[in-house]
């Protein structure tokens, strides 16, 4: 049977997605199946058979995973016991003397190796890689031991300045690995020869901490597979967006972190290039987490300082990716406080959300998506039958809206607004805090949950186009080996152009006289601007581009003029007279938004010589009015006819405000 099928395929802490190209005939499937959390490769074992896709007359299988992340933010990784240079025990705890939260006085930390299981030996290598005291043999046996008796699984050796002169950890490595019942010993110069003791010995504990859990699951998963009949290398994306083999893998088991949205990444840039964007800014949203990256001239923003939590650098080259706990499977609750709360804990796919049925008693974005009306109750995927809409009300009427007064309704619109304010937060803060414009960049929505909140985000951020996959729900798994186009699809499966191929006097099955449809164009309720178009298989979804622009009082928050003037002319131009009961509330859609209300005019007073009078300014002076002027502003423009800047205030004065 010839081997002509390639595979992508993503681990998520929700679902497992699969993508199968077939190379000979171009035709597309993806496969969608919850996550088998108990052991992860039964879950890929069965998205293949739900792809009807034989191991056997598989070419390639693309792996993205996101267990070494889960293991090391969840503190569910090996004990880990650690070796290092006598008096630099405390090294990982130390850090930097920085402080969980900077400006309070609480917060805690715990470091990923106890300091009972951090034990030194004598041996000093100086700044300049000479040895200053030999490596003790003996009581490098004697820590080995120890380490076994307490039940210690992965070993770290970490020895300062060893990027200058490892021969002593080499040396540690030998005698460890003579009496080590496993091969899981990291040494810190191998894994990051370079400076910055607290670094490297943070990234070699890491890596001994997430190995062994990521070298049973790859030998698992590799040996179901070769057991189907798969004959081929299992590749693990990298962190960094390239591929690894499993032996590799289990060895830099830390190059596997954020494996899985690098992989979505890399995606992004290479599908949004093919449609004619380079600068992206990239959102995946599934059922965890919520992971933002940015891509400027079609290549990602790559790092070398990525913070995994408090505490815990990494050393290693990763594509910039922020994330945090908001995706579709994030619980809502009400806090302590009061408030309303979304994420970051999350579902996950056991139970998982309220909608699959499954026993779920949480509120989820998933569950308040469905009962807004933006999802199909009875066409969600990897959920057998329809979602119960009745028994989700319940509990949102339970948990939440006893608690703050709402219905049901008004819950699920609470839950989604405060997810997209931490969503576009995230955002932020890879842009705006980075020195990028937003309004340089398309937005790029993928992942299950991404599209469903791209335009809210899109509005909130000023960005102006955003850009949705074919099939965003499996974009992760669908970045393909280099070298090949993923293939152009039309509605009914075919690949595009398959028909003209078959002869010149093929029809397409939705227009009998044989020409081509025209693309879809869609409008938004209300909005003459916004249209979705088809290009190259990808939706393109236009923004309103006037809500979008620089706010007239953008510059009256900064400088500001007399602070009553400034509250008319926020009122005005949120299209609402002073002291309406509305504040606060969002302002109304363009095709809604009611007649602007005028400012009313400041009475003028003539300036004099009185008590608190400014002096007058000299004629021809910077600035100056004529005698009897003043500066008003008349409100937005209704018409629009007379000036560009539609929808914005008209100032009349002598003089251009100031």
């Amino acid at each position: 049977m010839a081997e002509t099928k390639l595979v992508g395929v993503d681990v998520g802490g929700t679902f497992t997605d699969l993508v199968v190209v077939d190379e000979a005939s171009g035709r597309v499937q993806v496969a969608k199946v919850p996550t088998t959390v108990a052991n992860q490769a039964t879950g890929v074992v069965a998205a293949l058979a739900a792809a009807a896709a034989g191991p056997a007359e598989l070419k390639v299988i693309v792996h993205g995973t996101t267990t070494a992340t889960n293991a090391l933010l969840e503190r569910k990784g090996a004990r880990t016991g650690l070796i290092t240079t006598r008096g630099f025990r405390d090294v990982l705890e130390l850090g930097r003397r920085t402080r969980p939260t900077p400006y309070g006085l609480k917060g805690s930390f715990e470091p990923l190796i106890p300091r009972d299981l951090r034990l030194e030996v004598d041996e000093r290598v100086d700044a300049e890689g000479l040895v200053v005291v030999p490596l003790a043999e003996d009581q490098v046996r004697e820590a080995v031991d120890r380490l076994r008796a307490q039940g210690v699984e992965a070993l770290v050796i970490h020895f300062i300045h060893s990027y200058l002169n490892d021969s002593h950890e080499r040396r540690a490595r030998e005698i460890a690995a003579a009496l080590w019942p496993n091969a899981y010993i990291t040494v810190g110069a191998e894994l990051l020869p370079e400076y910055r003791e607290f670094e490297r010995g943070t990234t070699a504990a890491i890596n001994g901490f997430v190995q062994p859990v990521i070298d049973r699951y790859l030998r698992k998963l590799a040996g179901d597979l070769a057991r189907q009949g798969y004959r081929r290398e299992l590749l693990v994306m990298q962190g960094n967006g390239g591929t690894m083999s499993v032996d590799v893998a289990a060895r830099h088991a830390v190059s596997t972190l954020m494996s899985g949205p690098a992989a979505g990444v890399k995606a992004a840039a290479y599908t949004a290039l093919a449609a004619g964007h380079q600068n992206i800014i990239s959102c995946d949203m599934g059922g965890t987490s919520f992971d933002v990256g940015v891509i400027r001239g079609g290549r990602p923003a790559l790092t070398a300082d990525k913070e995994m939590g408090y505490g815990l650098p990494v050393r290693v080259p990763m594509i910039d990716i922020h994330t945090i706990g908001a995706g579709g499977g994030s619980i809502a609750r009400v806090n302590s406080g009061g408030i309303l709360q979304v994420g970051p804990e999350s579902a996950g796919a056991d139970p998982g959300s309220i909608c699959y049925g499954r026993g779920g008693e949480e509120p989820t974005i998933t569950d308040a998506n469905l009962l807004l009306g933006r999802l199909n109750p009875a066409g969600l995927l990897g959920v057998d039958g329809a979602a119960q809409l009745d028994r989700i009300r319940e509990i949102f009427d339970k948990k939440i809206g006893a608690h703050l007064g709402l219905d049901p309704d008004q819950v699920a619109s609470a839950i989604v607004r405060v997810a997209n304010d931490k969503m576009a937060g995230a955002i932020r803060m890879v842009s705006l805090q980075r020195g990028h414009d937003p309004r340089d960049f398309t937005l790029f929505a993928f992942g299950g949950a991404g599209p469903l909140h791209a335009v809210a985000l899109a509005r909130e951020l000023a960005l102006p186009r955003v850009l949705v996959p074919a099939r965003p729900g499996h974009h992760l798994g669908a970045r393909l080996p280099r070298g090949r186009r993923a293939p152009r699809l039309r509605e009914d499966g075919e690949p595009a152009g398959a028909a003209a191929r078959r002869g010149r006097g093929a029809t397409h099955p939705r227009r009998p006289d044989g020409g081509r449809p025209a693309a879809p164009r869609l409008r938004r309720r209300g909005d003459r601007d916004g249209e979705r178009r088809a290009r190259g298989g990808h939706a393109v979804r236009r923004a309103d581009p006037r809500p979008h622009r620089a706010h007239p009082a953008d510059g009256l928050r900064a400088r500001g003029p007399h602070p009553r003037l400034r509250a008319r002319v926020l009122g005005a131009l949120r299209g609402r007279a002073p002291g309406d009961a509305r504040a606060g509330r969002e302002p109304a859609h363009r095709g809604h938004r009611p007649a602007p209300a005028r400012v009313p005019r400041r009475p003028h007073r003539p300036r004099g010589r009185g008590r608190g009078a400014r002096a007058p300014r000299r004629a021809g002076a910077r600035g100056s009015r004529a005698p009897g002027t003043t500066r008003r502003c008349t409100g937005a423009s209704s018409s629009g006819s007379a000036s560009s800047s539609r929808g914005r205030p008209s100032w009349s004065s002598s003089t251009p405000p100031r």
